[in-house]
């Protein structure tokens, strides 16, 4: 992890990278709560470059497609087709290691092909999924941000060992007019765990959740978060 000397405190930088725009303000205050006064968050978004028109057209997804949800900068919603996403997370690794950064934390729950990197790269879908498993060997919850990623995420947790009822909410954008409904059919099936798939669901968002189920409720952005601190 690279080291800076500011004035007398030594501080260690790492990169978020989020598959919208940055900064996060949603999301990034929130996770250094979680972290020591002598880490520097240095926020990068693959969208950063683009507009939200010039993002929409290039990555809008078709009938059929996979899916991932962001935010823009502006904390506008934005939809994408999963399979274009990686190469420009990959552009912004090599960016940031460019910059002489060797820590790296990906903001999205998203499943990816193997990424290329120098430093240390903590990846939030493989470890949340071992986690889930190896603590709850039952049917769980699961709610994603938009309905078209029911059915993979379905297959991925599956995949990892877990049968789940998966629910769609999105948390930017009518989440707590949306979120009762949705949570209240989770609770009927008495569930063990409830997961809040998508870095973009906040504290607030998994309290109204458990407040709801009377359940457990795992927020990765927390998760992945004390793990970062750990490594840090």
């Amino acid at each position: 992890m690279e080291k800076l000397l500011i004035g007398d405190v030594d501080m260690k930088r790492v990169a978020t990278i989020t598959i919208g725009q940055s900064p996060r303000i949603d999301l990034v205050p929130e996770i250094s709560k979680y972290m020591s006064g002598n880490i520097e968050i240095v926020e990068y978004g693959i969208l950063d470059p683009y507009t939200y028109e010039e993002s929409e057209k290039m990555l809008k997804p078709g009938r059929g497609d996979n899916v991932l949800v962001s935010r823009m900068r502006d904390g506008r919603e934005i939809r994408m087709k999963e399979e274009l996403v990686p190469d420009l997370i990959q552009k912004c690794i090599h960016k940031i290691e460019g910059e002489g950064i060797n820590t790296i934390f990906l903001l999205c729950t998203g499943k990816f092909p193997e990424f290329e990197h120098k430093g240390l790269f903590i990846e939030p879908f493989s470890l949340l999924h071992s986690i889930v498993k190896n603590v709850v060997s039952d049917r769980i919850g699961v709610i994603v941000p938009d309905s078209s990623q029911i059915k993979q995420s379905i297959k991925y947790w599956r995949e990892s060992g877990n049968e789940v009822s998966v629910r769609a909410v999105s948390p930017y954008k009518n989440f707590y007019e949306e979120i009762e409904k949705e949570t209240l059919e989770l609770k009927k099936e008495n569930l063990p765990l409830i997961v809040l798939d998508c870095m973009g669901y906040s504290l607030e968002m998994k309290e109204k959740v458990k407040a709801i189920t009377g359940k457990p409720v795992l927020l990765p952005r927390i998760v992945m978060a004390k793990l970062l601190e750990e490594l840090a």
